[in-house]
Parts: C-alpha cells; structure tokens; sequence
C-alpha cells in the first residue's frame, strides 16, 4: 500500500468534524466598584435643593365688603 494513499486517507476522514460550537454568551459582568478611601471620611449628603419656593405670604384680595342689603344673585 502506498504510504502517500494513507496519508491522503486520513485527511479525508478528518473533513466529517461536527460543526463549531457557538460561543458562550457570557453575562456582562459588574463594573468594578470603587472602594472609599479609609482615610477620607465619608462625604454627607448635601442639603436637598428645594423644588419649591418657600411659603410667601400673598397679599389677600381685596374683599368687597357684601351689604345685607344686596338679595343673592342664582342664576
């Protein structure tokens, strides 16, 4: 037997591989998180930001002083 014709047979018999795996898709893992340095003390919140503005006594209407006189209007 030729040594070239084995040769040529084994290569043959190596193209029926199984077809490749897909990759594994792996989780996106957690960004690092940074560590407070233990020498710094930890920083307080800052005071909250009001949204509002604090209560501003508004001028009251000027009332029309009703007579007893007037009947009351329904319509």
């Amino acid at each position: 037997m030729n040594p070239y014709l084995e040769i040529k047979t084994i290569v043959l018999a190596g193209d029926d591989d199984p077809p490749p795996k897909k990759p594994e898709i792996t989780p996106p893992k957690d960004p690092p998180r940074i560590k407070p340095d233990p020498e710094t003390p930890p920083v307080k919140d800052p005071k909250p930001i009001p949204t509002s503005p604090p209560d501003v006594p508004y001028p009251s209407e000027p009332k029309t002083p009703l007579r007893p006189s007037d009947p009351i209007r329904t319509s």
